[in-house]
């Protein structure tokens, strides 16, 4: 098997527990094809995959004259990440583009594993998207909506959509499961207004769920969630919850799912909260902030406890709690799992044939 040096590029190194769990499972994907790699081009933060590949570190995703030195020492360029191309800051799409545009220049290929696409309400950052697109070898994506849209946007491009790469991490050791896991996240700058009522709809649950099984606020972003998780914690003692712990949890997918396995149920306002509980072998009751949570609550079994942030209550979170936990759903959720990693084969296949 031809050896294949290779780059991997995405948001890691931010502190972002989903974006670590995308290459972390990417880590257990890859093990046994053509692919090497031999660099991780990252934030300044830790990056618990792929130990043995040098550590570039850049600032804000901009390409630097040291990625640019481990990039010549590479025959693949690896885009890997959650939602990578958007246009909900203006930066994004172009920076992206210049990677690709360098990987070519480098003699490189250029392969996208599993990403989320949109949204791209602009016309510039449409154009730019589906630029980068083109300029690609593999385009993977990880649902159906992105593929839609780069069918807009990059007219012939073949695109697949496969598993997110965090399905495919190692599940933890199984033991004791007890209490509710919320796992926060506070609307993306366009849905601001949604902020407040979310938080309270989720402090209230948990507030009332918390009268009978222990209740922990859990955060997967770092700073940037401590803001919001402290208003659900403000909104249950409000509600005569106490005061709520909050953990957060730390960029490693490993120490994430140990914890999450500790738990009952979940309630998640986060995609990757949805996909590692089911690791885990924790069902949960999703929020859906983003159509891609919908999305996955559906391909995991769990559609019918899925709830949409727009009209989402304390009471309709406790009744979906009540119902997923009587209903058993554990086993289906796992069986599509499975179904899932099952398609791992068909990816390897696809990041084989670049060698």
């Amino acid at each position: 098997m031809s050896r294949l040096p290779t780059v991997a590029l995405g948001y890691q190194g931010y502190g972002n527990v989903g974006d670590e769990a995308i290459l972390s499972g990417i880590e257990q994907l890859i093990a046994g094809t053509p692919l090497e790699v031999v660099a991780v081009v990252a934030g300044p933060q830790p990056v618990a995959a792929f130990p043995a590949a040098r550590r570039v570190t850049i600032r804000r995703l901009r390409p630097s004259l040291a990625a640019l030195r481990a990039m010549r020492r590479a025959r693949l360029l690896l885009i890997s990440g959650g939602g990578l191309l958007h246009d909900h800051w203006a930066t994004v799409v172009p920076i992206y583009l210049a990677w690709v545009a360098i990987a070519r220049m480098l003699g490189l290929r250029v392969a996208w594993l599993g990403v989320g696409v949109g949204p791209l309400r602009r016309g510039w950052a449409r154009w730019l998207a589906g630029r980068a697109l083109r300029w690609s070898h593999l385009v993977t994506v990880r649902d159906p909506a992105s593929a839609a849209l780069v069918g807009e946007i990059a007219p012939g491009v073949a695109v697949t959509v496969v598993p997110d790469p965090a399905v495919f991490n190692l599940a933890p050791a199984s033991g004791e499961r007890r209490g509710v896991g919320v796992i926060v996240r506070g609307p993306a700058p366009a849905d601001a207004a949604l902020a407040d009522p979310l938080a309270i709809a989720l402090g209230r649950a948990a507030a009332i769920l918390g009268r009978a099984d222990p209740v922990t606020v859990l955060t997967f972003g770092g700073a940037p969630d401590r803001p919001f998780a402290g208003d659900v914690v403000d909104a249950a003692a409000a509600e005569g919850g106490g005061r709520l712990p909050i953990e957060e949890l730390p960029p490693h997918a490993g120490i994430v799912l140990a914890r999450l396995a500790q738990l009952e149920v979940l309630v998640s306002v986060r995609l990757h909260g949805l996909i590692l509980g089911a690791v885990a072998s924790t069902p949960s009751v999703g929020v859906a902030y983003d159509p891609k949570v919908a999305s996955w609550a559906q391909r995991l079994g769990l559609a019918g406890y899925c709830l949409q942030v727009e009209s989402v209550s304390a009471d309709a979170i406790v009744a979906a709690v009540a119902r997923l936990r009587a209903s058993g759903s554990g086993e289906e959720m796992a069986r599509r799992l499975d179904a899932l990693r099952g398609e791992g084969d068909r990816v390897r296949t696809q990041l084989a044939a670049l060698a």
